[in-house]
């Protein structure tokens, strides 16, 4: 079950059926029917567009200098732990 949600996600298999849910903005939603193949195409090219934002945040953080980095707590009471 996994693996075909993973294979539905990353736009390699065609689901059944998708739908398109928005809010109605009174507090429900309404449901649309979409072409599954249409979704496969969408989700195919959206997956290249997560790495590209990964891709800008990992940058944005080797940018910044270590001493401004904010210390991660889990590492600091490791070597705290070692001592």
């Amino acid at each position: 079950m996994i693996r075909a949600k993973e294979k539905i996600e990353r736009g390699s298999a065609t689901p059944a059926k998708v739908w398109d849910v928005r809010s109605d903005g009174k507090g429900g939603f309404t449901r649309q029917a979409v072409d599954p193949s249409s979704f496969r195409r969408a989700q195919k090219m959206s997956s290249g567009k997560e790495k590209e934002v990964m891709g800008e945040v990992w940058q944005a953080q080797k940018e910044i200098k270590s001493a401004d980095r904010t210390a991660n707590p889990v590492l600091e009471e490791r070597k705290r732990r070692r001592r």
